[in-house]
């Protein structure tokens, strides 16, 4: 059994090559996949921070619907008596026109 010994070089360097390029590969997997932990770890501070101030936002909006409900209390009152307000400067007025006829 005789060995070509440029078969055997040509072997080893395709061998070396095909490692290398192997290495290569698993670096870059490896690069990939820290880039893709970061951004998930980045993704999950996101969505924590988006949660923090849709939860900001909605105690908001129940202190806004709770002021706005002392607000139209307060219009309804308002209202009430400016409607009291005309009715007695009405009768002020049909009562001043009565007595000055007579």
């Amino acid at each position: 059994m005789h060995e070509n010994p440029e078969m055997n070089v040509s072997s080893a360097k395709q061998l070396s090559e095909l490692n290398y390029k192997r290495e290569k590969e698993a670096l870059k997997k490896e690069a990939a996949d820290y880039k893709t932990s970061q951004l998930e770890y980045e993704k999950i501070a996101l969505l924590k921070e988006s949660n923090d101030l849709a939860i900001k936002a909605h105690i908001e909006a129940q202190e806004s619907m709770v002021e706005s409900e002392k607000s139209s209390k307060r219009a309804y009152w308002s209202n009430i008596i400016a409607v009291v307000s005309l009715l007695v400067a009405i009768a002020s007025f049909v009562l001043a026109y009565v007595l000055s006829r007579t």
